[in-house]
């Protein structure tokens, strides 16, 4: 584990911490944590599990100046402590433990994941969430995350997983402004989570100021994951509120197990763009990484652990840049057979010359489509509830869609200054629909020029 430490040593410049949970110093994966100078790489000091199977370090990250003394602070995860699972806060100055916390269950995995928060509670000084994905509260696995006082350690409040095996808090991140309370706010991932399919997962966003939800998404597909990784993604699309990114490590809209990673508004929680990648395992770790290319643009950071590079088991990271234009879904589509809306999304950046993948899922199965495309967007009744969004036609692809419902093609992008943007809809042939047909969203995609 990874993470930016604050400033631990007082010089005026970040310092990072960087987890080892199998680390043998000691004993057999107390694990241990190290703390290293963002001035020059050398290490400022070492934090040590001291029990066996302690995993101490899983995860990690700074906290803020907690106890007032001038330096940084920071926690450490240690989910296998005692067979239950905790953290430890540790005083950036000296090493010495600030706060320490025990789960509440066994095996619960307490401190698997972990952040630091802005002010919740309003005392000035930060505070910090735990998740616990392995709780059994509403069921087995079902999962918690917990926010504590920075200050004193008391329990803010606690969000718990929706049912078996959902897993929440397998992921945490603290976020910026989302809902623009002027408060700081968090999401929780629940890589497990099986409200629209087996292990689809998802991913919560919450207000720090009230901890109600501001928005969700579930994973689109058995088995994706989505929320096995969470975190703040700056302001992508420039609205003045703190944007969000999550993981499916296991997604196959890039190919069998390739993942994904979905940015969503966090004003409103639509999906800004997706990333799909051709790697194994992509998604499966995420952090937000500044503006590396010094566009004035946030930048994140993907990890795909699974990806060889030629060098089994390797892994890999890649840093994405957000200023690329990405599509942006629009209106909304009407139902056919069972009451199923179809959907339709693009995957990629609006660069001409390049290509992007077009999906459409959650349609008839088998039934025959039209994917059209045109310059303008538009809200044209049709009747039913069906609405035709773009308008007049540049193109009028025929497609089949496979049994479950779903379709997917690579499409390239036009070269032609005098095209700027492109609208996309989808249209189902489906008799369960009152017109004969559904519809999906639509999809506007700007072309940088």
């Amino acid at each position: 584990s990874l993470a930016c430490a604050g400033d631990v040593n007082n010089d005026g410049i970040t310092d990072i911490i960087v987890g080892t949970s199998q680390t043998e110093h000691v004993v057999n994966d107390a694990g241990k944590a190290f703390i290293y100078s963002g001035t020059d790489g050398t290490l400022i000091r070492e934090v040590i599990g001291l029990t066996v199977g302690d995993n101490f370090g899983w995860d990690v990250d700074g906290v803020g100046d907690l106890n007032q003394d001038g330096y940084a602070d920071v926690i450490i995860g240690a989910p296998n402590d005692q067979g239950i699972g905790s953290v430890s806060l540790v005083s950036g100055l000296d090493g010495s433990t600030i706060h320490y916390i025990l789960g509440m269950e066994s095996l619960s995995f307490f401190g698997k994941s972990v952040s630091g928060l802005n002010d919740i509670d309003d005392d000035g000084i930060e505070d910090f969430i735990v998740g616990a994905p392995s709780e059994d509260n509403t069921g087995s696995n079902s999962g918690a995350a917990r926010l504590y006082s920075g200050a004193t350690a008391v329990l803010i409040r606690t969000h718990l997983g929706a049912g078996l095996t959902d897993g929440l808090g397998g992921a945490v991140a603290r976020l910026g402004d989302a809902d623009g309370d002027q408060v700081g706010d968090y999401a929780i991932g629940a890589g497990g989570s099986d409200v629209t399919f087996p292990n689809a997962g998802a991913v919560y966003v919450y207000s720090g100021l009230t901890g109600t939800e501001i928005f969700h998404d579930y994973g689109s597909e058995s088995g994706e994951q989505l929320g096995i990784a969470v975190s703040f993604a700056g302001d992508i699309d420039s609205d003045g509120r703190a944007d969000v990114i999550a993981g499916a490590w296991k997604s196959d809209a890039g190919g069998t197990d390739m993942g994904e990673v979905l940015a969503y508004s966090g004003a409103s929680g639509a999906i800004l763009y997706s990333l799909v990648s051709s790697v194994a395992g992509f998604g499966f770790s995420l952090d937000y990484a500044g503006d590396v290319n010094s566009d004035n643009r946030p930048d994140f950071l993907v990890g795909a652990p699974l990806t060889s590079g030629g060098v089994p088991p390797g892994g890999a990271a890649y840093v994405y840049s957000s200023s690329c234009s990405n599509p942006i879904v629009y209106g909304a589509g009407c139902p056919g057979t069972g009451g199923y809306v179809p959907s339709l999304s693009l995957q990629g950046c609006g660069i001409p010359g390049t290509s992007v993948q077009v999906l459409i899922s959650n349609g008839l199965g088998n039934a025959p489509s039209l994917i059209i495309v045109g310059p303008d967007q538009v809200d044209l009744p049709l009747g039913a509830g069906c609405v035709l969004l773009t308008f007049p036609f540049l193109q009028i692809q025929g497609v089949a869609l496979d049994a479950n419902g779903s379709f997917q093609i690579t499409a390239p992008l036009p070269i032609s200054p005098g095209i700027t943007e492109i609208f996309l809809q989808a249209f189902v042939i489906d008799s369960g629909g009152q017109k004969g047909y559904s519809a999906t969203n639509g999809v506007q995609l700007l072309l940088e020029q």
